[in-house]
């Protein structure tokens, strides 16, 4: 049987068992609900055995091909298609697996949570960064500061030198005068001490 009979089967069984949920009989009498519950287990156990039938084909559609080449071209098809289709999440979690949770829900978890992780680790690296930034721009005003601080002490030294050479000179400068003063009294002593006595001397009589 081809792939594609395999896939009506399963979806006439599915089309059954549709139906007699739909057609579900009402009423109080046990055995009417008995009936139809049984006819409704059997319906799921033929829908069981024509999945497994269809996943044996799809399975093994790429032997077959290879032999039968002519037949078996429709069918690959329909299996690398029916291998393209995402299986909703809500299905594997109903589908148990050694009585656990199912595989491919698991690694997608997996992956989900990885993905959650490294969210958090790039979020924190970026906070790392921004945190960085700020401790380093802060060392970098503190040393402006500090060299705007150095500037001006240095600067203040050199104008404390330079007032202490101005006072200095100041200092020689009253010295110089005064010495200068000093002299220039002495002199003019010295020159009326000599003019005094010629002025006094008198011509002697004859």
């Amino acid at each position: 049987m081809s792939l594609q009979e395999r896939l009506h089967t399963l979806l006439t069984r599915l089309s059954d068992t549709s139906e007699i949920l739909q057609k579900w009989p009402g009423g109080d009498d046990p055995s009417i609900h008995v009936r139809t519950t049984e006819k409704l287990i059997e319906s799921i156990k033929k829908i069981m055995d024509s999945i497994k039938a269809v996943e044996e084909k799809v399975n093994n559609v790429s032997v077959e091909t290879s032999t039968e080449q002519s037949s078996g071209s429709g069918d690959e098809d329909i299996a690398n298609k029916l291998r393209q289709i995402a299986v909703p999440l809500d299905l594997l979690d109903m589908m148990d697996c050694a009585g656990g949770l199912n595989p491919d829900c698991f690694a997608r978890g997996l992956i989900k949570e990885a993905l959650r992780q490294m969210g958090n680790l790039q979020r924190r690296k970026a906070s790392m960064k921004m945190l960085a930034a700020t401790i380093q721009n802060g060392l970098d005003a503190r040393e402006r500061q500090l060299e705007i601080l150095k500037a001006l002490d240095e600067k203040l030294a050199s104008q404390g030198d330079m007032s202490v050479n101005n006072d200095d000179t100041r200092e020689e400068l009253k010295i110089g005068e005064s010495i200068q003063g000093q002299t220039t009294i002495e002199t003019n002593k010295r020159k009326r001490d000599e003019s005094e006595p010629q002025s006094e001397e008198e011509p002697p009589s004859k």
